[in-house]
C-alpha cells in the first residue's frame, strides 16, 4: 500500500451552505479540509465546536483524527473549550486504535496544554 503523499495548502473560509453539503454528502478529504478551514476561520465558536465535536465521532479515522486535531486549533485561536465532552474525547483519541489519531491527538494536546491549560492538565491528569 503506497502512502499518501502529504502537501499544505493553506486551508480558505467555507461557506456554512458548504460546509453542510461537504459534510452530508463530501469525500473524507473534503472533509478534513473543511474541518480545518471552519477551526481555523470560523469566528462563531459554538458553530466550529460542534462541527469539530460532530466529526470527532466519524468512524472514518481521518475525518475522526482531524476532527480531535481542530480541537487544539479551537483552543489556540479562542482560547477556550469546554472541559466536558472534550477532554473525554481526546482521552479516548489518545488511545484510540488508530495511530494516525492518537497522533492528531498528541498534537492536540499540546495546543491545549499551552492554550487552555485547565483543560488540557485535565486531558493528562495532571
Amino acid at each position: 500500500m503506497s502512502k499518501k503523499r502529504l502537501t499544505y495548502e493553506e486551508p480558505v473560509p467555507v461557506s456554512r451552505p458548504a460546509i453542510t453539503r461537504i459534510l452530508s454528502s463530501g469525500t473524507p478529504d473534503e472533509i478534513e479540509n473543511a474541518l480545518v478551514a471552519i477551526a481555523l476561520h470560523e469566528e462563531d465558536f459554538e458553530f466550529a465546536l460542534a462541527t469539530v465535536l460532530k466529526c470527532a465521532a466519524s468512524s472514518e479515522e481521518a475525518i475522526r483524527g482531524t476532527a480531535i486535531l481542530c480541537l487544539g486549533h479551537l483552543a489556540r485561536i479562542h482560547g477556550r473549550l469546554p472541559d466536558q465532552p472534550v477532554i473525554e474525547l481526546v482521552r479516548q483519541a489518545l488511545r484510540d486504535t488508530s495511530e494516525y489519531v492518537r497522533g492528531q491527538a498528541e498534537n492536540a494536546v499540546d495546543d491545549i496544554e499551552l492554550f487552555v491549560p485547565t483543560v488540557g492538565r485535565r486531558i493528562r491528569g495532571n
